[in-house]
């Protein structure tokens, strides 16, 4: 980043931050913030669709949530595509401040993306959430926080901050690090919690569920989801719209439309009558064992695993590695690996475990040949594809994008921005356009 973009930017976040809290001062909703190791995006939009059946309800449609993004997103207003560009940051900082002259929401729903020791404490002193929405504790920016107890401690901290009351995942938080913290806490995702679902079906292009909500029961609910942690946290979303007395019919209605977020475990038509798993907004251990656990569910013909990079792991790389490869064991019938790290540590695993490099193991040095090798020579009718990759620099959505049936789906991918197309036709060259 150039000096002068640096200066404009740094200029910018601190005037839109201290205009975000002044705003949250004036317009006192009442804050929902949604922390966790994995899964924060999704339980927003959860949460944020079921509350907005019924109250004015704030939220932003991305995963913007440390920063100039966090600030931004107080607004609705997203970055521009031209960073150094001081009109588009001027124009974006006018329409903040208009925001000042217009009523405000009853509910702001906000999410809290932590990568460094301290940044929790930031945001806390930032805002202070009145309620607090926690989804996991599991391996995260390991190069920066180095052990899973020091993750815990981080993320947790948010519940000593809230002022009414926190909602935890039961099942994806070790209760070693909840069972000491003192605060009014309601639990969901296992028996023990105030919020639990059964699973009756998997279908191709969703589940059948029953939520138990405080004793509330949504039996036989049909809905769009087809990865089990996400029903979790639509759970976790139900409880908190039924604490703050909404009403079933609203929750029903809604829950019924709910889709997943852009690129998070969502269903898409293939091309030649595939089923595509777009999966491509982030790779942890965890969630790459459960984005391989919902591909081996759906009904289909073959399925097919399309793998990128794991970044981040600190010490925790060989076990992450390890971890979701022992899921390649059965019931996945072709693997392609994606960048030099996938191959270097999934490619071993994947011999062990049976797989014969170009007969059903391939392969490739960049996402967009990874799709088009699909695409023209692979992908058959009713085959189940799923693509599961990292934030940033092998860019995986593009592989689903080769691999629509409909282009115009494309819009419904992760970083399909200006800022983002511009980053990756330097990333990739004319191959982008291939």
């Amino acid at each position: 980043m150039g000096s002068n973009q640096s200066k404009t930017t740094s200029i910018v976040t601190s005037l839109l931050k201290m205009l975000a809290k002044s705003y949250v001062k004036i317009k006192n909703p009442k804050v929902i913030a949604v922390a966790g190791s994995v899964g924060k995006t999704s339980t927003k939009l959860f949460i944020s669709k079921i509350l907005a059946s019924e109250r004015n309800t704030s939220y932003m449609d991305d995963s913007y949530n440390s920063g100039v993004g966090l600030y931004l997103s107080i607004f609705k207003q997203k970055v521009p595509t031209q960073l150094n560009s001081i009109p588009s940051w001027i124009v974006l900082l006018l329409k903040s401040l208009s925001l000042f002259f217009k009523k405000g929401p009853e509910l702001l729903v906000i999410e809290y993306g932590i990568d460094h020791i301290g940044e929790m404490k930031e945001f806390i002193d930032f805002i202070a959430p009145d309620i607090s929405v926690i989804t996991a504790v599991c391996p995260e920016h390991m190069e920066f926080l180095k052990t899973l107890d020091i993750v815990a401690r981080e993320e947790l901290s948010l519940i000593k901050a809230t002022k009414q009351f926190s909602i935890i995942n039961n099942l994806d938080i070790d209760h070693k690090y909840t069972k000491d913290i003192k605060g009014k806490i309601y639990r969901y995702g296992d028996i023990n919690s105030e919020a639990t679902y059964k699973i009756t079906n998997w279908e191709t292009d969703g589940s059948i569920v029953t939520f138990n909500i405080n004793e509330t029961i949504f039996k036989d609910i049909k809905i769009k989801l087809i990865s089990e942690p996400l029903i979790r946290q639509l759970a976790g979303a139900m409880l908190l719209a039924i604490l703050l007395d909404l009403s079933d019919k609203s929750i029903r209605e809604a829950i019924e439309q709910i889709e997943p977020a852009a690129s998070r475990m969502m269903l898409l038509n293939g091309v030649h009558g595939s089923i595509v798993i777009d999966d491509t907004t982030n790779f942890s251990p965890l969630a790459g064992i459960e984005a391989l656990k919902a591909l081996k569910r759906i009904p289909g013909n073959r399925k097919i695993a399309i793998l990128g990079n794991m970044h981040e792991l600190g010490e925790y790389k060989d076990k992450g590695f390890k971890d979701v490869s022992e899921y390649f064991k059965e019931g996945i019938d072709l693997l392609m690996l994606v960048g030099e790290l996938s191959i270097e540590k999934f490619g071993p695993y994947a011999k062990e475990h049976g797989f014969i490099k170009d007969k059903n193991l391939f392969y490739f040095n960049d996402a967009i040949s990874a799709g088009i090798q699909v695409r023209d020579h692979i992908a058959k009718k009713d085959d189940v594809i799923l693509v599961k990759g990292p934030f940033g620099g092998y860019y995986l959505e593009e592989t689903v994008k080769k691999l629509l049936k409909n282009p115009s789906d494309s819009a419904k991918l992760t970083r399909q921005s200006e800022f983002w197309i511009q980053k990756k036709i330097d990333h990739f060259g004319q191959s982008f356009y291939k």
